[in-house]
């Protein structure tokens, strides 16, 4: 796949999938906030797609931002391939076209 993907930052606690990276992150309301706002700040999207990278990555900033860059990345890639296969057919048509073309003149 891609050569860009970012550095996932590895915590000491990042192996217990249970909490959040920093131990000391309690489910209030405004840390939630503070978390959802970073996100946004970093990554340039909405308060709804920070919340759910967040939840379903149990609130770690760094690896939600990684994820959703990866994630980025390749849906791009998916989509510069898709891109570079539909100019080479619309080329090989092309060429088709022109071949037909010089035939009928040739007649």
């Amino acid at each position: 796949m891609s050569e860009n993907n970012f550095e996932v930052i590895n915590d000491d606690n990042d192996s217990n999938d249970s909490v959040p990276s920093d131990l000391s992150f309690e489910f209030t309301g405004e840390n939630c906030q503070k978390r959802v706002d970073e996100f946004v700040a970093i990554t340039y999207t909405n308060d709804a797609l920070a919340q759910m990278f967040l939840q379903d990555r149990k609130w770690n900033v760094a690896r939600s931002v990684n994820d959703y860059f990866n994630e980025l990345i390749a849906e791009n890639e998916k989509k510069m391939k898709k891109q570079l296969k539909d100019d080479s057919d619309s080329e090989s048509d092309e060429k088709e076209d022109d071949e037909d073309e010089d035939d009928k003149v040739a007649r």
